[in-house]
């Protein structure tokens, strides 16, 4: 993928079958793929939900939030993915990443392009400790300290820090340019 690349959401109500590993089997016999929603790279509006059914694509929803199902007249490739997550937590759960190729908005060809299993526990550990970060930062944001005192200052510093930076770069293009004006070829 290139730089600049859209980031999307993507719902699979295909009638095709994705190609799921075989170690996927339990985790995917009942699943009901028209309520998951994949995360999705390469299509063009970025944040856009869309969605494939039957053998098209079709643009759904803006990032705005407005509906608007419309056909989708794509051709290229782009990747989705997402957790695949036992309902118990024992045993394994899956990451997977499957790339598309569409022609003018018809789904030709869908790869596994990767899987990776993790244990569920681990997973569900891994997203608990995430989110007591992310309340510990929230809070100390919140603090008047921090406002007051801390950002000002980062600011501040940072500011100064980039100033300095770019002095030093004009210095250096001037004793560059007198180096090359005073060396003789």
């Amino acid at each position: 993928m290139q730089i600049g690349t859209t980031f999307n959401y993507l719902v699979w109500s295909s009638d095709k079958r994705l190609p799921f590993p075989e170690q996927t089997e339990s985790l995917t016999a009942g699943i009901d793929l028209s309520s998951h929603v994949w995360n999705a790279t390469g299509l063009p509006v970025t944040g856009a939900l869309y969605s494939v059914s039957g053998n098209q694509l079709y643009f759904e929803e803006t990032p705005e939030g407005k509906t608007e199902l419309k056909r989708e007249e794509f051709t290229g490739e782009f990747i989705f993915g997402g957790v695949l997550l036992n309902k118990d937590q024992e045993g394994p759960s899956f990451f997977l990443s499957f790339r598309a190729t569409v022609l003018k908005g018809d789904i030709v060809e869908v790869l596994l392009e990767a899987s990776q299993n993790i244990e569920t526990k681990e997973y569900y550990q891994n997203i608990e400790s995430l989110t007591k970060k992310m309340v510990q930062t929230i809070k100390r944001r919140r603090t008047w300290w921090y406002r007051w005192l801390y950002w000002p200052y980062m600011v501040v510093v940072r500011y100064v820090a980039i100033f300095l930076c770019w002095i030093l770069v004009i210095l250096k293009e001037i004793v560059s340019r007198i180096a090359l004006f005073l060396t003789p070829i």
